[in-house]
C-alpha cells in the first residue's frame, strides 16, 4: 500500500517479486496505491514476471479486509526519512501480517521494530526477496503478535488528544 513514487521503493519490491515469481511461481503481488511518477518503471520490472501473478491497483476502500486476506506485507521507503508518518507501517503491523520494513517515518519512533518486523536495508530488492523467500518456506514466524502498548500510542483517540494539546499549545 504506497503511492507509486520513486521514494516509495515499489520499484525494489517489483524486482525482489520477479525473483521471487521464478522460484514460487504461485506467488502473487497485490500492489495498491496511487500511479505516479515510479508507475511506469514497476511495469517495466513486472514485464518479466506472469501477468496473472500481479495486480497493480490505485485504491483500496477497504484495507482492514486488504490486509488481512495477505500472506506478507513489504512496505520499503528508500531512506530513513522518507516516510513522514506510516500508518501503513501501525495497520500492518495491527493486522498481525508478516512484514519486511525498511526503518523510516514511524518505525523511528518505537523501540526494537525488529522484533516484530524484518527489517532490510534500503533500496536492497535482494533482502527483500531473501525475507519474502524465508517466509514462503516457513522460516520465519507467520504472525507476529505486536504489544497493545506498542499499538495504542496511535490510538485515534490518543492521537486525537495529542493534537489538540499540541493546538493548544500553539493558541
Amino acid at each position: 500500500i504506497s503511492r507509486l513514487t520513486q521514494w516509495k521503493g515499489v520499484e525494489y519490491v517489483a524486482k525482489a517479486f520477479v525473483r521471487l515469481q521464478e522460484e514460487f511461481p504461485n506467488s502473487l503481488l497485490h500492489i495498491v496505491g496511487a500511479f505516479s511518477d515510479s508507475y511506469t518503471n514497476v511495469k517495466n520490472i513486472l514485464s518479466a514476471a506472469d501477468s496473472n501473478r500481479y495486480v497493480l491497483e490505485p485504491s483500496n476502500c477497504n484495507i482492514p479486509l486488504f490486509l488481512h486476506g495477505l500472506d506478507a506485507f513489504v512496505h520499503v521507503p528508500v531512506g530513513i526519512d522518507d516516510e513522514a508518518f506510516g500508518i501503513v507501517y501501525i495497520e500492518a503491523l495491527a493486522s498481525r501480517i508478516p512484514c519486511v520494513f525498511t526503518r523510516s517515518g514511524v518505525l523511528n519512533e518505537l523501540e526494537s521494530p525488529e522484533l516484530f518486523a524484518h527489517l532490510v536495508a534500503y533500496r536492497n530488492s535482494e533482502e527483500i526477496y531473501m525475507n519474502l523467500a524465508r517466509l514462503i518456506q516457513g522460516m520465519h514466524d507467520s504472525k507476529i503478535a505486536v504489544p497493545e502498548s506498542w499499538l495504542n500510542q496511535f490510538s485515534l483517540e490518543k492521537m486525537t488528544n495529542d493534537y489538540a494539546k499540541l493546538l493548544l499549545s500553539e493558541i
